[in-house]
């Protein structure tokens, strides 16, 4: 089973990046997308650590729902932040190239620092 979650989350965030692609999909810069959407995440996420606790409803399907949903936000978050960070008129294209480099160096520090203690936490665990 919680290979079938990490393969939802995955499957998800990647259909949260590719629907990224699609212009007409995008939220106006005006609304302030990220934010709503970021909102909508965090409301997820006690969906996803409820889970653990003994279940209501005894299906594997929600687990699965769950973290398809949180998958998908994640990857549309994330697509649309590194698309308009780097995207203000305003900038040249120098300076376009350095945002997108500082946006994935900051990605990868939050990778990282999630990931670590999640390790750590699994290795005093066993």
């Amino acid at each position: 089973m919680p290979m079938i979650i990490i393969l939802m989350f995955n499957v998800g965030d990647t259909i949260g990046r590719l629907v990224i692609n699609l212009q007409k999909l995008w939220c106006p810069k005006r609304f302030v997308p990220v934010l709503v959407v970021a909102r909508a995440v965090v409301w997820v996420i006690p969906l996803a650590l409820g889970i653990c606790t003994p279940r209501v409803i005894n299906s594997d399907a929600n687990p699965i729902a769950v973290f398809l949903v949180l998958g998908v936000t994640d990857g549309y978050v994330l697509g649309l932040t590194l698309a308009y960070g780097s995207s203000d008129p305003r900038l040249t294209s120098e300076e376009r190239a350095i945002a997108g480099a500082c946006m994935c160096f900051a990605l990868l520090v939050g990778i990282t620092s999630g990931s670590v203690p999640s390790l750590l936490i699994l290795t005093l665990a066993l």
